[in-house]
């Protein structure tokens, strides 16, 4: 932090403006921008307004270097600057580092406003081949992109895959944290199901207020099943035989019988398909969830961000789970 080891911040006021140092000493970089746009122009006056600053502020910046480096870097007339021996090799030193700071700012700056580099996506594991074949497509638009995709349990706060180092999320709640920007890409019908061999032994249930009888297999987000039909609502409390933050594990659970789940259907289309799974309660319909995208506000999240937000909703559209 340009040599700045005291964190202690002091402000000294001054009619020609503001002399920020921390720690008791000069910020450098402002310092050598100051140092250095004054021997290319060779007047004070003419650096300190292609600074905007004023030219005592710019005169103050370059004394105040100079008392931190304790050595004189230029003589100072009215009407002309002159490096001494160190002030010219302080003045390479300068131009060095300061182009490759601005070179470095440049490189940052394009990546936030390009569609291109990394792009850090996280995502329940059961959505993984959707969500690979999504991005291969985006990149077929963007060639320039080179996704990151985590296969992870759902966030348990709005603001946690920010945290863990990604740009978007898919996430199957809303967010209420204004800091966090969400987008709905679609609805998902859930399923009640079962293993005909758990149905055998238990029974099957012929209304949801039976359902406390049963062993659930539950999503800690999701503790509670609500199931509508024509102009009814009931919400059961399952009684947890299994509870996992995984819908595939939730799935593969209800596969080997341990007790009711309910899923999204496309998860299980295929179990149903089979008989691996029965429905169970079909007149009753079971409360549907949805998708969304979440990422960072517009003004902070980078372009490929916000490209793939506004990408993602027609893919789903051409690609329904």
């Amino acid at each position: 932090m340009n040599g700045i080891t005291n964190p202690a911040l002091l402000l000294r006021m001054s009619p020609a403006g503001l002399v920020i140092t921390i720690g008791g000493r000069v910020d450098k970089i402002l310092a050598m921008r100051a140092f250095v746009t004054a021997v290319k122009v060779g007047n004070l006056g003419q650096a300190a307004n292609l600074l905007g600053i004023t030219r005592t502020l710019a005169s103050r910046q370059i004394k105040a270097l100079e008392e931190s480096l304790n050595t004189h870097l230029m003589i100072r007339t009215t009407r002309s600057l002159t490096l001494t021996a160190a002030g010219e090799d302080y003045f390479l030193f300068c131009e060095e580092i300061l182009a490759e700071i601005d070179q470095m700012d440049a490189k940052l700056s394009a990546n936030h406003l390009e569609v291109r580099g990394d792009l850090p996506v996280l995502c329940p594991k059961w959505m993984a081949e959707r969500i690979a074949r999504a991005l291969a497509d985006f990149v077929h638009l963007h060639p320039e992109i080179r996704p990151k995709l985590m296969l992870e349990s759902q966030p348990m706060t709005a603001y946690e895959f920010l945290a863990r180092g990604c740009e978007v999320a898919m996430v199957m709640r809303s967010i209420p944290d204004s800091r966090i920007k969400a987008r709905k890409l679609l609805s998902l019908p859930y399923v009640l199901c079962a293993a005909p061999a758990f149905l055998d032994q238990a029974g099957a249930p012929a209304h949801p207020k039976d359902l406390g009888d049963y062993a659930g297999l539950v999503q800690p987000l999701y503790p509670q099943w609500l199931f509508r039909s024509g102009g009814a609502t009931v919400k059961i409390l399952p009684k947890p035989a299994l509870t996992a933050n995984s819908y595939a594990a939730l799935c593969a659970a209800a596969v080997a019988g341990m007790g009711l789940a309910a899923v999204p259907r496309c998860l299980v289309q295929d179990d149903l398909r089979t008989g691996r799974l029965v429905e169970v309660l079909t007149d009753w319909q079971c409360e549907e969830q949805s998708l969304f995208i979440a990422y960072a506000p517009e003004n902070t999240a980078p372009a490929r961000a916000q490209a793939f937000v506004k990408f993602l909703p027609g893919w789903f559209n051409d690609n329904p789970l």
